[in-house]
């Protein structure tokens, strides 16, 4: 029978169903004494008059109340309640309400289990979204193990372990349903298999297998005695299916799938997912050993194996070499023998000098790399024989090495997570790389990493022979040089009028000058060559050439509109001469810079193609990928803005030979030009009616704020002038009466103003500081009342995500733990949400006060890993929206993208045009 909410067995109270199987229905219920939330396990009316189901049912209760462990679930109670007695408000069962204990009464009556409540999804659920990264499939395997061993050691087995006998919880994974043991079907042998009573949905009438069958062990399927090895067995299909996201054993029938099982070895991890190690292939593979003597003997020592894979770092990265090797291709494999051959080719023509005078031939050569959903970059070694490169393992962009020489894998560099822009030592041991919103370095020999600086948002560095690192610790600041094992570091460029960031500085040949890129004006910015001591301040290039890099002899390379030029110069004289010249074309440009890098003893590589497509789409808060908005192929939209009305969005988007403000049609995707001027338009701002946009444009030089209506045909205004502030608007009050913007000094960097609107949509005031300090503070966002505001700053040393009353007074309290950026207000103020430093979308609860000026934060919790390219993104606002309800977010994500490295070798420039 199934029990309606408002039902009362004894002391419980039924709220809802949960679900239900083979051995039982599952309710939601409140214990009324101790006021708790309990699970509630009834047995059914069909099985109820079957003797042997019932001992099971009662064989469960006991052996469920003989564990105590915190990773299987808690049995609080058992009861029997008799069915005439059961109603909404009736009568209840004395014998119910006496606890534990099976009543001695035979009477027949509802017989019922009382569990700990779990809130959660099962392990089977969350598969269905794929495979688990890596680090939270090992964590799930120890957990399980440990349970298992804690069951064993008290001489009882499962039996029936399985995805969906598992809950994933927020403290980690609990097992269910122990005690469902050797009851057999009616029939005996693999004939039978159809009846087995918890199958459940497991095997449909058109022959799909998709339950209890798959975790089977042999014994079990031949109809033997199983013990505790069979756990151990369906343990080991269990991690087989975190890991790869495919079930271990599968086929089109019953009797394929268990010879498949009975006769077949399964395909390793390692050949299914580019990270999954060997050694985890080892530990799984004993574990589905079809000889129970082969397996191992104890859920114990599969427990200890799993945590030294755990641990293990830089032996799993080792060792999965390989596999990143297969996920790359055979073409890439193919490309890297080449590249050996050639080498050899060239050692042979340089003994025998068979055509003295003649230059090498230019030789290119094409690498297939993992996809990924970050645009990557990469540094050849000074040496020009190794690679590193950023690309995605398990959802994050960590730096892998490559040499050329060799036809080996690349090798994972352990503790990179997170990295960007790596560049090299002079002596070709160790490699500095960005990460967590710090400078860092990793030593090659040892696979140490040390932590030299702050660098909430860096953006490229360089080392010189005397241990000096060049590093632009953000996109809106200036060069520092700092030592190699740490210390201070020192500003050696200054920020001159309408400059807004120094990026990408490399140490020219003596160590002591450094060229680097300058964002600015057009008249102010491009490539300039500064020295350490911070005295030297001169224009090479113009705007139209990006970052450059210095390649022997004498050229300085950049790129422009994808095409790699290179550029005669002197670095002792520190002058450039001629026109540059066109090397390769198709080289990636994305974020700030071009992925590209020379080494002075010839090689250049790069990245080629375009930078990885941008697509609005919506998630709910499990994750899950519930709907998209327009094209991928919308030329990178940034910045988007939602209509008040919800069915527009505004974005800035390159076209019509500039970056303009465009209008997006939620509803059928149509895409229309909203802004047209050919330099840039950027971060649009709705007006809380609807009927203006804000935005920023650099039309007059330094950027200002811009008013353009929605409803009428008319030019955009000026709204605010900024003068040599580069400004941008955040967001618009719901009232109209303010709205938040973020200037961009040399003095104080990022802070936050505010400018009073009148109902026409026109500044009735003057504008006001709301946070200013020597730190970046930006993207500040109204709360739906209007009294906080939220927003990002870095004065711990990294980007946290704070809260403060509008316009005050008082003080500002942190939101965010370790680290966060892009913060959003849910509609109803009672959420905060932020994307972490791990790309996680964070929510915080939140509780402001009856009279709106007090606020209590809430524990950050992860709702689901974003792929918007990182939290702190340079300039960029927010890449994602809140629908109205709180429920949806529309992410501005990347789609995962092929990006091959290409390597050039004897390369010439081209005559000069």
């Amino acid at each position: 029978m199934s029990l309606t909410p408002g039902t009362r067995l004894g002391p419980y109270e039924i709220q809802s169903p949960l679900g239900a199987g083979g051995m039982g229905e599952v309710y939601k219920a409140r214990d009324t004494r101790l006021d708790r939330t309990v699970a509630i396990k009834v047995l059914p009316e069909h099985v109820a008059s079957d003797p042997d189901l019932k001992k099971r049912f009662e064989r469960e209760a006991r052996t469920i109340s003989s564990l105590n462990h915190p990773h299987i679930c808690t049995l609080y109670d058992i009861g029997r309640a008799p069915r005439s007695g059961v109603g909404r408000g009736g009568p209840t069962s004395e014998a119910a309400s006496r606890g534990a204990g099976v009543p001695a009464s035979d009477e027949a009556g509802i017989d019922f289990l009382v569990m700990e409540y779990l809130e959660g999804e099962t392990l089977a659920q969350r598969l269905t979204k794929g495979a688990l990264p890596l680090d939270e499939a090992l964590r799930y395997a120890i957990e399980i193990a440990d349970a298992l061993d804690k069951a064993h050691r008290q001489g009882i087995t499962h039996r029936d372990l399985k995805p969906a006998n598992i809950m994933v919880t927020k403290a980690g994974t609990k097992l269910l349903d122990f005690g469902l043991a050797k009851l057999k079907p009616p029939t005996a042998g693999p004939a039978g298999m159809t009846a087995l009573p918890t199958q459940g949905a497991g095997l449909t009438m058109q022959g799909t297998i998709l339950g209890t069958l798959q975790y089977m062990s042999p014994e079990q399927l031949e109809g033997k005695d199983a013990d505790h090895r069979s756990d151990i067995f369906a343990f080991g299909a269990i991690v087989h299916e975190m890991v790869t996201g495919k079930k271990v054993f599968e086929g089109p029938s019953q009797a394929s799938l268990i010879a498949a099982i009975l006769e077949h070895d399964p395909q390793p991890m390692s050949t299914l997912r580019e990270m999954s190690p060997r050694s985890l292939d080892h530990v799984v593979k004993r574990c589905l050993a079809k000889d129970p003597d082969e397996r191992w003997q104890a859920a114990s020592d599969a427990m200890l194996e799993m945590k030294w894979v755990a641990k293990g770092g830089s032996e799993q990265h080792a060792t999965s070499a390989a596999s990143i090797a297969r996920a790359m291709g055979s073409r890439e494999r193919i490309a890297w023998v080449a590249l050996a051959l050639v080498a050899v080719l060239a050692a042979v023509s340089l003994v025998f000098d068979l055509q003295p005078g003649t230059p090498p031939s230019e030789i290119r050569l094409d690498i297939t790399t993992p996809p990924t959903t970050y645009p990557g970059s990469l540094a050849i070694s000074p040496d020009g024989e190794t690679v590193v490169f950023v690309a995605t393992f398990e959802r994050r962009p960590q730096l892998g090495l490559r040499p050329l020489d060799s036809t080996d894998a690349p090798q994972l560099l352990a503790g990179t997570a997170g990295a960007t822009y790596p560049f090299w030592s002079p002596d070709n041991r160790s490699v500095g790389f960005f990460a967590d919103q710090r400078l860092k370095r990793i030593d090659l020999d040892g696979g140490l990493v040390q932590d030299l600086a702050s660098a909430p948002a860096g953006t490229g560095g360089s080392w010189n022979r005397d241990g000096v690192i060049l590093f632009a610790p953000t996109v809106s600041g200036q060069i520092f040089r700092i030592s190699s094992t740490g210390g201070d570091a020192i500003a050696v460029t200054r920020l001159e009028a309408q400059q807004f960031g120094h990026r990408f500085p490399q140490f020219l040949p003596d160590g002591r000058y450094f060229v680097y890129y300058a964002g600015a004006t057009p008249d102010t910015s491009g490539i300039y060559v500064g020295d350490l001591d911070g005295t030297l301040n001169r224009r090479l290039l113009t705007a139209d050439a990006g970052p450059a890099l210095y390649a022997s002899p004498g050229q300085l390379l950049f790129v422009r509109q994808q095409t790699l030029f290179a550029q005669n110069f002197d670095p002792v004289r520190l002058e450039v001469n001629g026109n540059p010249f066109p090397v390769t074309d198709q080289v990636l440009v994305a974020d700030l810079g071009a992925a590209l890098s020379a080494s002075a003893a010839g090689p250049i590589v790069y990245r080629i193609g375009s930078a990885p497509p941008k697509q609005f789409i919506w998630f709910d808060r499990s994750g899950n990928e519930i709907g998209r908005v327009g094209d991928p192929d919308m030329n990178n939209p940034l910045d988007a803005s939602i209509a008040p009305d919800g069915r527009r969005l505004a974005m800035q988007r390159s076209g019509n030979a500039g970056t303009d403000v465009w209008l997006l049609d939620i509803g059928n995707g149509l895409l229309e030009p909203f802004t047209f001027d050919p330099l840039v338009d950027a971060a649009p701002v709705w007006s809380p009616d609807g009927r203006r946009i804000v935005f920023g444009s650099n039309r007059e030089g330094a950027y200002d704020l811009y008013e353009k209506s929605t409803t009428e045909r008319m030019s955009a205004q000026v709204l605010l002038a900024s003068e040599e502030a580069n400004t941008l608007p955040s967001d618009w009050s719901s009232d109209g009466r303010f709205l938040l913007y973020r200037p961009l000094t040399p003095e104080t960097g990022y802070d936050i103003w505010a400018l009073p609107m009148s109902e026409a949509g026109e500044s009735s005031g003057d504008p006001f500081p709301v946070v200013q300090t020597r730190f970046d503070e930006r993207d500040g966002q109204f709360s739906p009342d209007g009294n906080w505001i939220a927003y990002q700053s870095n004065q711990s040393g990294q980007f946290e995500v704070y809260v403060q009353p509008f316009p005050g007074p008082g003080n500002a309290r942190q939101v965010s733990s370790s680290g966060g950026a892009q913060v959003r207000w849910a509609p109803d103020g009672e959420e905060l949400f932020y994307i972490a430093l791990d790309d996680q979308l964070m929510s915080v609860p939140i509780e402001i006060g009856s009279d709106g000026r007090t606020l209590e934060r809430g524990v950050p919790v992860p709702l689901f890993p974003t792929r918007v390219g990182g939290a702190v993104q340079g300039f960029l606002r927010q890449q994602y929206i809140v629908s109205p309800d709180g429920q949806r977010f529309l992410m501005n994500a990347y789609e995962q993208y092929e990006m091959p490295i290409s390597v050039l070798l004897n390369w010439r420039p081209g005559s000069e045009s």
